[in-house]
């Protein structure tokens, strides 16, 4: 097993070269890695904390989480984004005694279907746009209340004629209570680099994300506390409103606001909160908050409920199925399903051996 660390390690740095360090949000190529990938992450406000309940999209997020819990589950989920936007999930896991857990993962964003024109504006013709990504995770206990795991990830991105591949790496580490009611994580998310550009020039950096979260189930409650801290490689997330390729709607107003509460501002748009109601195995219920989403695409003055997110769960039979929803904007809110079932629940008990007197 040392010696799968030691060849993960040499692949792990090839792949992500100097791609970690502090980087802008814009200029960036394949965004939809950072979309929420099940409808429970939906809810939590698209960022998975640290938890471990036999949920695969936790998993697949995060692949500290890929233990036995999640072995033989397989799941399908979709995303009804905007403008027909179209995005689906499909995973499955598989625990391999004395070796740990793996899984197989295919996120997939379809952009639909666009009329295409020559200069003077007559139709020519259509083109579409599409992005995936297939990823192959593995875990296992590094030590006692102490997981570790990884993602490979293939990427790949069709926007009209140009096309671009690249490679990409999870890294997570987890600690977990043995009474099971505290989870927390550090995970460093697509960090990696193309190998094949769109066109000739510099190539573009992928949405690196290093993240710590937590879990915390009240002992006396049946509820579940949860927070995430995303994009610690980079303390200021505003706008850089001096940059012309980003200030596309006019003169922006200027912030008379105190070093303080621009300080405040910088720190809160680095987390998602929010608070899960779990009274049983088989059923949930969340509420989550994203800060960032919520200054970013709100309105002056017509807020709404920008930035919230809620997602209930419930398990029938062999089938456990989720919806999310999600505000981004007033003009919207996109709707998210997944379902997932274990495939060894379908497959006959083992027969036992006979006893022989």
């Amino acid at each position: 097993m040392k010696s799968f660390y030691t060849y993960f390690l040499i692949i792990f740095c090839c792949i992500t070269g100097n791609t970690v360090n502090a980087q802008k949000a814009s200029g960036r190529a394949y965004e939809f890695l950072n979309l929420p990938s099940s409808a429970r992450i939906s809810a939590w406000g698209g960022y998975a904390p640290a938890l471990n309940d036999k949920d695969l999209s936790v998993a697949l997020y995060n692949p500290a989480f890929l233990t036995n819990d999640v072995s033989t589950r397989l799941m399908f989920s979709f995303l009804n984004f905007y403008s027909d936007i179209a995005m689906g999930n499909v995973g499955y896991a598989q625990s391999f005694e004395g070796f740990g857990t793996a899984s197989i993962g295919v996120h997939y964003l379809n952009y639909g279907q666009f009329t295409e024109t020559n200069n003077l504006g007559d139709v020519i013709g259509e083109f579409d746009a599409s992005e995936y990504a297939v990823q192959l995770g593995y875990s296992r206990m590094l030590h006692p209340q102490v997981l570790i795991g990884s993602n490979i990830k293939f990427i790949s991105s069709q926007l009209y004629d140009y096309r671009s591949m690249a490679l990409a790496a999870d890294l997570a580490v987890a600690y977990y209570h043995p009474d099971g009611n505290f989870y927390v994580s550090l995970l460093a998310r697509n960090m990696g680099r193309q190998v094949k550009k769109y066109r000739e020039g510099d190539s573009e950096s992928l949405p690196f994300d290093l993240q710590l979260s937590f879990s915390k189930k009240l002992a006396n409650a049946p509820l579940r506390l949860y927070a995430v801290a995303h994009d610690l490689q980079r303390f200021d997330l505003t706008y850089d409103y001096s940059d012309p390729t980003t200030n596309t709607f006019g003169d922006m107003q200027t912030s008379t606001s105190s070093k303080a509460e621009e300080f405040a501002d910088k720190l809160l748009r680095h987390f998602v909160m929010g608070i899960e109601l779990v009274p049983g195995k088989n059923f949930f219920a969340t509420i989550g908050y994203n800060y960032r989403r919520r200054q970013e695409l709100k309105i002056n003055g017509r807020s709404g409920l920008v930035g919230l997110s809620f997602g209930v769960g419930i398990k029938i039979s062999k089938f456990s199925i989720s919806y999310g929803h999600s505000t981004y904007h007033l003009d919207g809110a996109p709707n998210h399903i997944t379902i997932s079932t274990r495939i060894s629940d379908f497959l006959p008990a083992p027969k036992e051996a006979p006893i022989i007197p």
